[in-house]
């Protein structure tokens, strides 16, 4: 007959390593982060008539609206493709009215003028 005390101890023994590895992977994981600088980024959206510049620390994009690859709108965000596999989020919290209604725009704009760039930017025709 097993005793109350013996299922807990069992129970303990076997669950005690999948929950060391858990916290190892945890660790590992957040001591990676924080050695590659990694983590929450400041970064900024300049939108204009002409494009949308990126900045963000030791870095800034310009995106011109023309060589845009695509957009598209989600709930929470704007997807912005200056390149086939290359996404930039912009988060719609990040945005005023204006700039809401500007990047709507550019996505409804651009399926008129997608063939153009995606022939520019297919390496093979």
């Amino acid at each position: 007959m097993v005793f109350s005390g013996q299922i807990i101890w069992l129970a303990l023994v076997t669950a005690l390593p999948g929950v060391a590895v858990v916290l190892l992977v945890a660790w590992v994981t957040r001591t990676d982060m924080l050695r590659s600088g990694a983590g929450v980024a400041r970064m900024a959206y300049r939108l204009s008539e002409a494009g949308v510049e990126i900045r963000r620390a030791g870095r800034t994009d310009w995106i011109p609206w023309d060589e845009l690859w695509d957009a598209a709108e989600t709930r929470r965000s704007y997807l912005l493709c200056p390149a086939p596999g290359e996404q930039y989020v912009i988060p719609k919290r990040c945005c005023d009215a204006d700039a809401r209604y500007g990047l709507r725009a550019v996505i409804e704009w651009l399926p008129t003028h997608r063939s153009a760039v995606r022939q520019r930017a297919d390496p093979f025709p």
